[in-house]
């Protein structure tokens, strides 16, 4: 399976195991550990559900196989809340207020740039839990270190400002990416997690736009001891500081596509997002998902017809920019 749809469906999987339990505490799964993929819950959904997350991730794939335009990704998103596309039955849910506010606003006519939301309190998990299929992108246009260009870096910066425009969402986004760039690398998962965040938060000390955000990640500078801390020092709320910090933990403290996303899901409260971001990066390092959680997945044909398209224009984007095959 290729990167591209393995990446993915590791975002779609974390979510559907998520959504069902979505919203409970930390101290409901001490007595509910969750082991498997299951079907209703919250939702009320089938087994093998995605929600948002999921939605608005094959969205931007989808976009992003016609060519980068924010105007387009913006026309997805519309379309998924509106009609229901992207989704397994044509209803969109599980949205959030900012990236339905922004969505919202772009169908008023607001210009892309001004949709989203930009204060400190717009900082949801909203954009981290869709930026995944980026990385593809810029790995096609600016190679395997896109993360030493800062026009790269703007990209990231663009698409999770379409809903989420404060400097922390946005910094989130970039670190996340700067992390799956080095998983599609080769690299070992603790060495790609370490060396993304140390390139990342590089970049970002030397932007005088982040500044006063430089210091909200300190804690990741030293994944040693980040990974050494208690599940209790460890928030699982749509936060998106909460988010990043949540899925990079389980994977630092696990060893399996299968044993990271359930850590995830078991942190309680934002369940299917905080599964579906650290399901991304987990995809990305294993070779392997299990296929009983594969076969769950309903819809599949058009997560699949997606990732094709993605692929085939990524291809000419790399023969356009004279790029090796990644």
């Amino acid at each position: 399976m290729d990167k591209i749809k393995h990446g993915i469906l590791g975002v779609l999987i974390g979510d559907a195991l998520g959504l069902p339990v979505q919203f409970n505490d930390r101290s409901w799964f001490s007595k509910h550990p969750v082991s498997t993929m299951i079907g209703n819950g919250v939702f009320n959904k089938p087994l093998g559900s995605w929600s948002d997350d999921g939605s608005l991730t094959l969205a931007l794939a989808s976009s992003l196989s016609e060519g980068y335009d924010l105007e387009g990704i913006m026309k997805e998103f519309e379309a998924w809340l509106f009609y229901g596309k992207y989704t397994q039955d044509g209803q969109a849910y599980d949205m959030g207020q900012t990236t339905m506010n922004a969505i919202m606003n772009y169908h008023r006519g607001i210009p892309v740039s001004k949709c989203g939301g930009k204060t400190y309190y717009d900082n949801g998990n909203g954009s981290l839990m869709r930026i995944l299929p980026l990385v593809f992108y810029l790995r096609a246009k600016y190679g395997k270190y896109f993360t030493q260009k800062s026009q790269a870096m703007s990209i990231i910066h663009e698409v999770s400002a379409l809903t989420h425009g404060h400097e922390l969402a946005k910094m989130s986004c970039g670190i996340y990416l700067s992390i799956a760039n080095e998983l599609c690398n080769g690299e070992p998962l603790r060495k790609g997690i370490e060396q993304g965040i140390q390139k990342a938060i590089l970049y970002y000390s030397s932007d005088p736009l982040f500044k006063k955000v430089n210091n909200e990640y300190d804690r990741l500078q030293d994944i040693e001891s980040f990974s050494k801390l208690s599940s209790k020092q460890i928030g699982s709320s749509g936060f998106v500081k909460d988010t990043l910090e949540a899925s990079i933990w389980c994977l630092l403290n696990t060893s399996t596509y299968q044993e990271a996303v359930l850590m995830a899901v078991n942190l309680g409260n934002d369940t299917d997002t905080t599964a579906a971001v650290c399901g991304g990066l987990a995809a990305l390092s294993y070779d392997t998902l299990p296929n009983d959680w594969i076969n769950a997945i309903h819809g599949i044909e058009q997560v699949d017809s997606i990732c094709t398209s993605l692929e085939i224009q990524l291809e000419k984007t790399k023969a356009a920019y004279k790029l090796s095959p990644l």
